[in-house]
């Protein structure tokens, strides 16, 4: 059988077993096996987990406790925490876990425990020392786990050897099947789930957006985005992927913050410069916007959210050009600043920004010359603002003209640019004063809507 054609689903022998009725759930708590975990090691993707593992000293510990003593594995590790919506009993305590939504169900604490006894299981299978040395992600011991897949299933056969026996502490979550009303059971065990695994992971310092983001509150901006995009983005703690969620819900402020609705749901509008210096307020507020009652309403089966504000919905399909532009202008800022008289390269800010390898944010092409720091760039994307307006008649936002054309044309760059270039002087050339001035994201606001109206008279 090949890993790969597994589907979400495991069967898990659990010793000592109690299933029992606790409130709304379904909770059965025991022990398993080490290789009793294989299953659903195959088919977990930890999607549902929101702090992905990554290889450290706890996970060396315990692989440690699995190879050396393997009888305390119970004792020392509180094991695995599972979210399952659909679990069925079979014979000699066995239980059959399907995981309908694996973005949701899945192992939602213990993610460190898992890798650690995957690693412990590939080192029994055979797998050399130095393949399992290049393993630091979750998504590396996969790739390992799949290529390996034969040898690991066939230490299910075997029998006294004591790292395999380990018995691991495991405890599943699962609905009741006792209501009549299938799609309000699983809605009210979505939103339990939800709850249950940000309160098991807080003494990890989980962070807020991984949180937000099993919520389902990001959702909607994700399915605004080109899928290439959303793969890129570290979701999850320790996802290891090359975009900070928080950096494109604070570039989703820019349209956002323009929509006249948002007063009706006790949102405030984000301050362009609380975008470049308060990433957790930016996180906030636009998980404030999302849960807000009438901007927006949950899915019926309580997973995500859906937009009912047209208004915020139009913003959201702004973002794309938004990310575009902000790619356009990351690259052509050296040149736009050098236009008006400058001498980027030499600023030491621009210096110190411009070390090592830097990518466009969308695009993900390395730039090989001087690149701005966000405090001189932030007021310029903030600029698109003077490019929309909302249209009361259609009740949405809608660009004054193309931001992605307006910008690409190297004069208006320059000028805009040049508005903030003084202000990036009096400020001494340090962009952490110049991102947290209002005086330059009006300065930079106020050129492009000159420019833009300028054009539209012409």
């Amino acid at each position: 059988m090949d890993a790969q054609t597994v589907d979400r689903s495991a069967i898990l022998k659990v010793e000592m077993a109690n299933d029992t009725k606790v409130g709304p759930l379904r909770r059965i708590t025991g022990l398993v096996q080490a290789k009793g975990l294989i299953d659903l090691i195959t088919s977990e993707d930890l999607e549902a987990n929101p702090r992905r593992p990554k290889r450290t000293s706890i996970t060396e510990d315990i692989v440690e406790t699995l190879q050396t003593a393997p009888e305390m594995m119970a004792f020392y590790s509180k094991g695995l925490l599972i979210g399952c919506s659909e679990v069925m009993t079979r014979d000699r305590d066995r239980f059959q876990l399907h995981f309908e939504d694996p973005q949701r169900e899945g192992v939602l604490d213990g993610g460190h425990n898992l890798m650690a006894i995957a690693l412990a299981l590939l080192n029994q299978a055979g797998v050399s020392d130095g393949e399992l040395r290049k393993v630091k992600f979750w998504d590396q011991l996969k790739d390992c786990w799949n290529r390996n897949y034969k040898q690991v299933s066939e230490l299910k056969r075997e029998s006294d050897t004591p790292t395999l026996e380990a018995l691991v502490p495991v405890e599943i979550v699962a609905p009741l099947d006792e209501s009549n009303d299938v799609g309000d059971t699983m809605a009210e065990f979505n939103n339990l789930i939800i709850s249950i695994c940000a309160n098991r992971n807080q003494n990890a310092q989980l962070a807020a957006e991984a949180i937000a983001n099993q919520s389902g509150v990001f959702d909607f901006l994700k399915a605004s985005l080109p899928e290439e995009l959303v793969n890129d983005v570290t979701w999850s703690t320790n996802d290891n992927k090359r975009i900070d969620p928080r950096m494109l819900v604070s570039l989703a402020w820019v349209s956002l913050g323009e929509v006249p609705t948002l007063e009706n749901y006790n949102v405030s509008p984000l301050a362009p410069t609380t975008a470049y210096s308060g990433k957790a307020e930016s996180l906030k507020r636009f998980r404030e916007l999302m849960e807000a009652e009438g901007a927006t309403e949950k899915t019926s089966e309580g997973k995500s959210y859906v937009v009912i504000d047209d208004f915020i919905a139009s913003a959201f399909e702004m973002v794309p050009e938004i990310l575009k532009c902000y790619d356009i202008m990351y690259k052509g800022y050296k040149d736009a600043y050098n236009t008006n008289g400058g001498a980027f390269g030499r600023i030491s800010a621009v210096k110190k920004s411009s070390k090592g390898k830097n990518v466009a944010l969308v695009s993900n092409e390395v730039i090989e010359h001087e690149v701005p720091p966000a405090g001189y760039l932030m007021p310029v994307v903030f600029s698109l603002q003077a490019l929309l307006k909302a249209d009361m008649e259609q009740q949405k936002l809608v660009w004054l003209t193309d931001p992605v054309e307006f910008f690409s044309e190297p004069n208006n760059l320059a000028a805009v640019v040049g508005a903030v270039k003084p202000i990036i002087e009096m400020a001494n050339w340090d962009p952490t004063t110049v991102g947290k001035n209002a005086a330059s994201y009006n300065a930079a606001r106020a050129k492009a809507r000159t420019i833009v109206l300028e054009s539209l008279l012409a």
